[in-house]
């Protein structure tokens, strides 16, 4: 039904993405009309989207936002965070603890921007990486042990967006079963 939608027949449909390993609300147009129009919101960035993330380290500001340039590493081909002075795409992440726990801290993610990797990028450019990514993980983590889990503990949780009748739409998707447990576990 959505194989004539979109640009990319290998994503046919599929307006908003979410990274390999991460869990959540995606986007997908059955109409082509609805594709642009969604396209179009997530370009102009007047779409929400909230994630939820476990980093390790406490972070010490309740709140902040995180501005730095967003580049593919020559060296290492992946991203990497850069001053706003530096050559890259500009990216922001806004953030809000919702726990501390030991080593750990439990976070609301919004997206201002809609980078390739951008909450993992920010978060490990600011010394605190994801549980679980193996990609952008710190080498040592000083009084740290690593959390072992098959996947990124990153959730895409909210996302609003304006459907083809003018009205607003809020999607809410819980935490999956495999990461409430996690919390539950450290939370003891």
């Amino acid at each position: 039904e959505i194989a004539e939608v979109g640009v990319d027949p290998l994503r046919a449909g599929f307006v908003h993405l979410v990274d390999k390993d991460v869990s959540g609300l995606m986007v997908v147009a059955k109409i082509a009309r609805a594709f642009e129009s969604l396209k179009r919101q997530f370009q102009d960035r007047t779409t929400y989207k909230e994630y939820i993330a476990l980093v390790y380290g406490v972070l010490s500001k309740d709140h902040d936002v995180i501005e730095m340039k967003i580049a593919r590493s020559k060296a290492r081909g992946r991203m990497v965070a850069r001053p706003v002075s530096q050559e890259g795409k500009e990216a922001k992440t806004e953030y809000e603890v919702i726990e501390r726990l030991k080593n750990l801290t439990l976070v609301k993610v919004i997206l201002h921007t809609g980078r390739t990797h951008q909450i993992r990028v920010h978060l490990r450019a600011m010394n605190y990486p994801i549980v679980g990514d193996k990609l952008y993980k710190k080498s040592h983590m000083k009084n740290i042990r690593p959390i072992e889990l098959d996947r990124i503990f990153l959730h895409s949780y909210k996302l609003r967006i304006r459907l083809m009748d003018g009205t607003e739409k809020t999607f809410v998707e819980p935490l999956p079963n495999e990461l409430q447990l996690i919390l539950k576990r450290l939370s003891v």
